[in-house]
């Protein structure tokens, strides 16, 4: 996540009659386009207020590849929130309503909080201010259609990975030891050394803390690649996928405000394929250190 911001003004409001302005930018993905976005709002902002002699500019917040569902997981929206009840700012532009959040509770709260502190934002693609009577009405309709959209847009998120997950073909990020080519995983060879030596330390009747010391010692020789940790080398001792079999739905998303995330009990369908990709983990190895770990 990339957090761009400027400095340009560090006194506080009540030292200045001078308004002191800040903006804020989101983007969704780390997409090109959405990167080119991100860095036009970043740009229209900071030059915004260059010959404006009864405001300032701030400080540009920025949260990108963030999601404007849960609040707590977008660092720069919560540092503007922060600064303006530090008293720094009195005033947030944004681009749009969508762009400050698309879940309806969370948006109206802040909105009320900051309007409590006397902070003002301002919705230039929608041309409303806080200030407004009508503003918090408006916006409660928009922030609903905003938030429908979200929910819409993982609705058919899901159907896709179905659809491609009935087909043999599934949408999923390939884990460590692997890469995706033409939607294809293919064995990272470098990084598949470090899951043969993990699976035969485990067979050797290693313990996890031990093997997480060897794995160290073999970074510092090899060049490092990750910061290991003992959760880390049980996924990869319980993921499947090392045998080159592949499951989809293992979890699920609950509920797309919160992204609650559920262990998949039958709640969903559940898709098994076998043969998905190459194993780094030779079958026999697998299938022992598997009945080891009480998975078979």
């Amino acid at each position: 996540m990339k957090n761009i911001q400027i400095i340009t003004h560090e006194s506080k409001l009540n030292d200045s009659k001078v308004l002191m302005a800040g903006a804020y930018c989101r983007v969704s993905t780390d997409s090109k386009d959405q990167e080119e976005s991100y860095e036009a709002q970043y740009n229209y902002y900071s030059s915004m207020f260059k010959n404006d002699e009864n405001r300032k500019l701030y400080k540009v917040y920025g949260d990108q590849g963030v999601s404007g569902l849960r609040i707590k997981d977008r660092d720069g929206f919560l540092e503007m929130i922060d600064d303006a009840e530090k008293g720094l700012i009195n005033e947030i532009y944004t681009r749009s309503f969508s762009r400050f959040g698309r879940n309806v509770h969370e948006c109206l709260s802040y909105l009320r909080h900051l309007k409590a502190i006397n902070v003002t934002v301002y919705f230039e693609k929608e041309k409303l201010n806080s200030k407004e009577e009508k503003t918090e009405i408006v916006l409660s309709f928009m922030s609903l259609l905003a938030q429908e959209e979200s929910n819409s847009i993982s609705i058919s998120l899901s159907w896709a990975i179905d659809k491609a997950s009935k087909n043999g073909k599934p949408f999923r990020k390939c884990c460590y030891g692997y890469y995706k080519k033409d939607n294809k995983w293919l064995i990272d060879e470098e990084k598949a050394e470090r899951v043969r030596l993990v699976y035969k330390l485990y067979l050797d009747n290693s313990s996890i803390s031990s093997i997480l010391k060897e794995l160290i010692k073999y970074e510092d020789i090899h060049g490092k690649t990750r910061n290991w940790t003992v959760s880390m080398l049980k996924t990869m001792l319980d993921n499947e996928a090392y045998g080159g079999l592949l499951i989809i739905y293992k979890s699920y998303t609950l509920d797309y405000l919160t992204r609650t995330v559920k262990r998949n009990e039958g709640e969903h369908l559940k898709y098994i394929i076998d043969n998905h990709h190459e194993p780094i983990i030779e079958k026999h190895i697998f299938d022992s250190v598997r009945m080891k770990r009480g998975l078979l």
